[in-house]
């Protein structure tokens, strides 16, 4: 060795001077933790190697061309040894610096602490051999822009410091098995091959914004005590968070899996943000825990999701979530919880298999769940209120008096009032910057509340029905009798139109492309084409209530299953319509009219008073003979007719239920509106009967 200083100088707008491609990757900045180079040049303070070319220190000499007798691991731990030692901070900062040097293999054991923090800087150095450094690392320390070409590891290894791996690449495999990072760790912008993390414990956050995984990447049981960033990273091969920790707030906002995400059984303590999160491939939560806020707006599924048996304890965002094949919440329990959701769904939940999960209190209004599975699932107080429930299944699903499809309105006559209300103690929306840890925690105080006296019923509607009320139309629809004549009065308009396809009646979208281009029309074979649309439609809103039905049979909700059954068959009914079936239309609608197709005794009653009093009416027209005398009774004015009305009306009645007294005889057409009386007054009766039994087999 000899005193003269190495000759070694990198200048940030020479990239080839410390194995950098681009000026900007130099990164000089004034930081207040003195994360980063000083200014725009950097020169060597270390002695010349007596034997390098060019009078080069040998941490800047060719590993190949250092001596097999000299020991770069000795070298570079009597560096350090050297720095710490140094009087004054500046000075032993300067001797702890190994920016752009070229390492072989290197083996850091029991490097020395010192009194005051010394950063060990490895900046855009090149360790071409394998790199392993092991016990405890008292200082802190720089790897940023460095290149690891063969296998390095960190495994047992304690940073007490901070420590940087910034802009790192890992082109061979990197381990840091049970590490524990004590300080701030910075993985931002990194490159890695296979890496694993497996136990290892970052006390204070861990930071892979952007970072890259190019091979497998393991992070099972690791745990991470702060804040922790992944936005943006890629994850191009299977990457493992089983049994993960993450104490506070995890950020995966734009993060890419493109092979299998496994967060099996892994802990959520705070919130968690896969926001815009893309999984090209299957993303499993199996037994994961969501203890705090959860968002999953506008997050991809390409494949399967699975959330079997995890737990949500808090409100779970899905705002335009995407499952495009299926997502499987199968044991999972969702109790109290708040699922918030945009007024358009796309595809959230379709084919979910829910099998099983306790959704108590679940809010899970205008969700698509077309094709979804709820068997054995606990639905009690659940809001599907909008939702899309074609084809959806509820094998044993237990509901209550509180579940609501669609009978509950969330306003009251007045004004409107939210039923479900949401209560933040920060003004914050939930976007809070990713170093504002406070904002962050602070919506974890959301709160949900359930205001039932608020709750007003509705009339059962469902999403797929021409006549149901969105939530713009509910205030008018519930409250105002003047709006409700005006629907009545252009309720028939679906006979030859679609208008309520396309949105206009405030309640379901159809796209314009998908829009019916035609009335129904009649073919030269005589059978009728109907416009696609509206029949299905109409299809699905008799299935879901349908589905309804069956499912409030099964819980002993008498009420409920009526309302399903009688909007089932008024889309029977509009089918036969749309399809200019009108002999089945005719049938219907008097079932309909008479007797609420078999669910209203009042019905079937106020028919039977109309017939009675239209016949009353009639029969003195007619003429009545009384058998005692002979004598015909017929008015021959208003004044006569209005006074024989009242023995008209009691002939009716006897006529009607078939006692015939024989206080009096029809004459004339008289005599055939008493037969067509008896026929009705004994169908009416029979259909009353059957009404009530029908009621009481309930």
């Amino acid at each position: 060795m000899c005193d003269d200083i190495c000759n070694y100088v990198a200048y940030k707008d020479q990239p080839e001077t410390w194995h950098g491609e681009d000026s900007d990757d130099w990164y000089s900045g004034d930081d207040a933790n003195n994360y980063w180079i000083e200014g725009d040049s950097w020169s060597c303070p270390h002695d010349q190697f007596g034997e390098s070319d060019g009078n080069y220190c040998v941490f800047h000499t060719k590993p190949e061309d250092v001596p097999k007798d000299v020991s770069e691991d000795e070298l570079l731990v009597a560096a350090i040894d050297e720095a710490i030692k140094a009087e004054g901070q500046k000075e032993g900062q300067r001797k702890a610096e190994f920016v752009g040097a070229t390492f072989g293999e290197l083996t850091l054991d029991d490097l020395p602490s010192s009194s005051y923090d010394v950063w060990l800087r490895f900046d855009h150095a090149v360790f071409r051999g394998s790199f392993e450094m092991n016990n405890t690392i008292h200082q802190s320390t720089s790897f940023f822009g460095g290149t690891f070409e063969s296998d390095a590891r960190f495994d047992d290894v304690t940073f007490k410091k901070n420590v940087m791996f910034e802009q790192v690449t890992f082109e061979a495999d990197s381990q840091f098995c049970r590490t524990t990072f004590d300080g701030n760790v910075l993985f931002g912008e990194i490159t890695f091959d296979k890496t694993n993390f497996e136990k290892a414990t970052f006390k204070n956050g861990g930071r892979f914004d952007g970072a890259t995984f190019n091979s497998t990447a393991r992070f099972e049981e690791v745990t991470f005590e702060d804040i922790s960033e992944f936005k943006r990273a890629t994850f191009k091969n299977h990457t493992s968070f089983e049994e993960a920790r993450f104490d506070d707030t995890v950020w995966f906002d734009d993060a890419k899996f493109n092979s299998l995400a496994l967060f099996r059984s892994a802990s959520f303590i705070e919130n968690v943000r896969f926001i815009d999160t893309i999984f090209n491939s299957v993303a499993v939560f199996h037994g994961a825990a969501f203890k705090g806020i959860c968002w999953f707006e506008g997050a991809d599924f390409k494949q399967k999701g699975v959330f079997l048996s995890a737990t949500f304890k808090d409100s779970a965002h899905f705002n335009d979530a995407t499952f495009e094949k299926t997502v499987s919440f199968a044991g999972t329990s969702l109790v109290d919880v708040k699922i918030v959701r945009s007024q358009r769904w796309t595809s959230t939940f379709r084919k979910a298999d829910l099998t099983g999960a306790d959704l108590t209190n679940v809010n899970l209004a205008n969700a698509d769940l077309e094709g979804a599975k709820f068997s054995r699932a606990t639905l009690y107080g659940t809001d599907f209120s909008g939702a899309k429930l074609d084809g959806t299944i509820f094998g044993e699903a237990q509901v209550n008096e509180r579940t609501n499809f669609g009978q509950f309105v969330s306003v009251t006559c007045g004004g409107a009032k939210d039923r479900i209300s949401s209560k933040k103690n920060n003004d914050g929306d939930g976007e809070a910057a990713a170093n504002d840890k406070n904002t962050l925690k602070g919506d974890n105080n959301l709160q949900v509340e359930q205001d039932d006296a608020q709750a007003t019923e509705r009339p059962l509607r469902v999403v797929y029905d021409p006549f149901g009320c969105s939530e713009e139309t509910n205030n008018k629809t519930d409250c105002n009798p003047v709006y409700r004549l005006k629907r009545m009065a252009n309720r028939y308009r679906y006979w030859h139109t679609t208008e309520w396809l396309d949105g206009k009646n405030g309640h379901l979208e159809v796209d314009e492309a998908s829009k019916p281009e035609s009335e129904p029309t009649t073919t030269d074979s005589g059978t009728t084409q109907v416009a696609p649309h509206a029949d299905t439609h109409l299809r699905k809103a008799a299935s879901t209530y349908h589905l309804i039905e069956n499912l409030a049979r099964h819980n002993s909700l008498p009420r409920l299953q009526s309302e399903a059954f009688i909007r089932r068959q008024e889309m029977h009914r509009l089918q036969y319509a749309k399809k200019r079936q009108f002999s089945k239309w005719l049938r219907a609608s008097t079932a309909r009219a008479t007797l609420l197709f078999g669910e209203s005794p009042w019905r079937v009653i106020g028919a039977s008073l109309s017939v009675i009093l239209l016949f009353g009416m009639l029969y003195p027209l007619g003429g009545l003979r009384d058998p005692d005398s002979g004598e015909v009774i017929k008015p021959t004015s208003m004044g006569e007719w209005l006074a024989t009305v009242p023995d008209g009306i009691y002939f009716s009645t006897l006529t009607f239920t078939t006692l015939g007294f024989g206080d009096f005889q029809p004459v004339s057409w008289g005599k055939w509106l008493a037969t067509i009386e008896t026929a009705l007054g004994a169908t009416l009766l029979a259909l009353l009967v059957f009404v009530l039994g029908r009621r009481a087999a309930r």
